[in-house]
């Protein structure tokens, strides 16, 4: 699969956590009640890739937050924290970063400077999952690579130079685009697994089955992590009931039902907590143009018809169905705007030719209710829907084999120069959206450019979106230290085994 498909198998508003405490299991045998000797973790999907510069699929990027440590550690709140980096100090477009003396790889072996300032030119290159990203920091294109000029390390620092100020640097920084490998790190093993500078390491991996991971300090009393293969929401609510799962992320009407709402409900006095997060996660539809241009329709025709779709569905309807789990949303970007597209007029309609068209959807019980709420027909273009699986979506996505095709896009950081990269010409994700030429010429770092990408996207982007989604996690009463980062994603990194709380 490629880079950009696994970006989307699973595809950063601060994010402010609101706590709601439920009652769970039995009044005093509850499994939960048992404080376990690891901490065990679902894994939805099995396409892991921990390279740092080729990880964006986001069972990877939990994983990392414990296998890697960061130039710096953004807070919930938005503001940056020590992290290999111990201090920094700014001065126009230029950061310099004070690289921790104590900071070390798990072999033993102490983090330079110039680990820092090759790990960040990794995530720089065209080839990277990140690239995108980081287009702020002074560079050279030679070939199909990057010099870059941007990044100097110099005795105990690092200095980062930008063309542009870039809002977004540090939040990028924070995440596996600053994440640091050392300089002569060799090839990646089967899973992308390097030496990483986080409190874990690699024990072992079981295709399909789980990964492993040790202290790198065994005698601060962490707890071993796992993350074992859970497709199937049952099965991963049963499991997390009878505490055998740290968390759950209630990413479905179903896991939602099982977990939250029947917890509502439950006689014990053993108490989950529930944890709800702004999340920056969208459903969406997209328009195949370069399919529908070879089957006859003009421009113009695509775009009634792409409007007159979007303006018909119920998304009120939707929202329903995702039991507390969505909110309706008809903008290109919702976290940042409020710009709706406009019904075509009847006369635009009339003139779309008769077409059968066929919507391809994953293969879980919410995407299935969605398709089945959508219109059958627009106009004289008929409308039927098919459920292909996850991998095979992807495939078509990225080989342009489909007409419309609905899936979830997971944001890796707050900003709208993610949304801009899958229509940049440019950018790293266009394969999964349209090459919109006026979107490179919007310096999305200036005021006011939020609106101009919207208005742009509302006027001549393929995507329709349906929902926003919710994160809700359930969270055992004997976890500790979850966190999560702006775009409403959770950062393991400082998770630790705690002791639940005595039922009263």
């Amino acid at each position: 699969m490629s880079r950009f498909g696994i970006i989307l198998t699973t595809i950063l508003v601060s994010s402010v956590g609101v706590v709601l405490w439920f009652l769970s299991g039995s009044p005093t045998t509850s499994p939960s009640d048992q404080n376990p000797e690891e901490l065990v973790f679902r894994l939805d999907s099995f396409a892991i890739n921990l390279y740092p510069p080729a990880l964006a699929e986001v069972n990877s990027r939990r994983i990392g937050t414990l296998l890697h440590e960061p130039l710096i550690r953004m807070a919930p709140d938005g503001s940056p924290e020590p992290a290999i980096a111990s201090a920094w100090t700014r001065t126009g477009n230029t950061w310099r970063f004070e690289i921790a003396k104590n900071a070390r790889f798990s072999d033993g072996g102490l983090v330079t400077p110039a680990d820092v300032e090759s790990s960040i030119c990794r995530s720089m290159q065209p080839s990277s999952s990140w690239g995108w990203s980081l287009t702020s920091i002074l560079s050279t294109k030679v070939g199909d690579r990057l010099l870059c000029d941007g990044i100097v390390s110099d005795g105990d620092f690092v200095e980062i130079r930008q063309s542009y100020d870039a809002p977004w640097l540090i939040e990028v920084l924070s995440g596996p685009a600053g994440w640091i490998i050392p300089k002569d790190a060799s090839e990646p093993g089967a899973y992308g697994q390097v030496l990483g500078a986080g409190r874990y390491r690699i024990h072992s991996i079981a295709a399909d089955s789980y990964v492993q991971l040790e202290p790198v300090d065994k005698t601060e009393g962490l707890a071993p992590v796992r993350f074992i293969y859970v497709p199937d929401d049952v099965r991963a609510s049963s499991l997390f009931k009878s505490g055998k799962l740290a968390t759950l992320h209630l990413q479905s009407p179903m896991l939602n039902k099982l977990v939250a709402e029947q917890a509502q409900s439950s006689k014990s006095k053993l108490r989950y907590r529930v944890v709800t997060h702004s999340f920056d996660r969208v459903r969406i539809l997209i328009i195949n143009e370069v399919r529908l241009t070879k089957m006859g329709l003009s421009p113009d025709a695509i775009g009634s018809f792409r409007d007159a779709l979007d303006t018909s569905i119920d998304r009120e309807k939707l929202e329903n169905l995702s039991s507390g789990l969505a909110t309706a949303a008809a903008t290109p970007l919702p976290v940042f705007g409020s710009l709706r597209r406009q019904p075509p007029s009847e006369r635009d309609l009339e003139k779309l030719p008769p077409l059968q068209l066929t919507v391809i959807t994953e293969p879980d019980a919410f995407s299935d209710q969605i398709a089945a709420s959508l219109p059958g027909r627009i106009g004289n273009i008929r409308l039927d829907y098919r459920t292909v699986e996850k991998g095979l979506l992807i495939d078509s996505l990225v080989k342009k084999d489909f007409d419309i095709a609905a899936i979830v896009i997971e944001a890796t950081m707050h900003s709208p120069k993610f949304w801009s990269a899958f229509f940049d010409p440019s950018g790293a994700f266009v394969a999964f959206g349209k090459p919109i030429a006026s979107i490179a010429d919007i310096d999305l770092s200036s005021e006011g450019a939020v609106g101009m990408l919207q208005d742009v996207l509302t006027k001549d982007s393929n995507w329709i979106l349906l929902t926003q989604e919710r994160r809700i996690d359930a969270v055992q009463p004997w976890v500790q230290g979850m966190r999560y980062n702006r775009a409403g994603q959770d950062d393991l990194s400082g998770v630790i085994l705690g002791t639940a709380p005595v039922a009263q």
